[in-house]
C-alpha cells in the first residue's frame, strides 16, 4: 500500500491503504506503532489527529489557517491541546479537570471537551513520532477531512 488514511476508533486505529493500481485494504490496529509497522513501505500515512503539539500559549499556525479557509465550518477545527495537557490526559483519561488545568496553565485557556476526548490518541501519535525520529519509517502527516473537502470543492 502506498497511501494510508488513518483515524482513531474505539479498537485503536482504523486504516484504509491504497495503491496506485486501485487496490486497497481496510484494517484496524490496536496501537499506532502496529499500524506504522504494517505499512513500512507506504509513501505517506495521513492521520486525522493533531501532530506537532504546542508547548506554549501560541496556537498552531495550521489550525488558524484551517479555520480561516473553512470560514463557516471553522468550528470543525478545534484547538490542539498542548503536549503537556495531552500527556496529562493520556495518563488519566477520565480526569478532564486535571488535563484542562494543565492546558490553562500552559496556554492560558482550558481544554475543550472535544480535544480531551481524543487526547489519548493525540499523545500516542506524539510519543510514537518523537521516539522513532524523523528519518525512520513512512512519512506521517496530519490531515483534516474538512480541509480536504474544502480543497476538493
Amino acid at each position: 500500500m502506498e497511501f494510508v488514511g488513518v483515524d482513531g476508533c474505539k479498537a485503536g486505529w482504523f486504516s484504509v491503504g491504497l495503491d496506485r493500481s486501485g487496490g486497497y485494504e481496510v484494517c484496524v490496529f490496536p496501537r499506532f506503532g502496529d499500524l506504522a509497522a504494517h505499512y513500512t513501505d507506504a509513501g505517506l500515512i495521513l492521520v486525522d489527529i493533531p501532530i506537532g503539539l504546542p508547548e506554549g500559549p501560541e496556537p498552531r499556525v495550521c489550525d488558524v489557517e484551517a479555520r480561516r479557509v473553512l470560514r463557516r465550518r471553522q468550528s470543525s477545527v478545534f484547538p490542539a491541546p498542548t503536549r503537556q495537557a495531552a500527556r496529562q490526559a493520556a495518563s488519566a483519561p477520565k480526569a478532564y479537570d486535571a488535563a484542562s488545568a494543565v492546558q490553562r496553565k500552559v496556554a492560558g485557556k482550558g481544554l475543550s471537551k472535544q480535544s480531551f476526548a481524543i487526547t489519548p490518541k493525540i499523545a500516542e501519535v506524539d510519543r510514537f513520532l518523537l521516539s522513532r525520529g524523523s528519518s525512520q519509517g513512512p512519512v506521517v502527516r496530519e490531515v483534516h477531512p474538512e480541509v480536504l473537502f474544502w480543497a476538493l470543492n
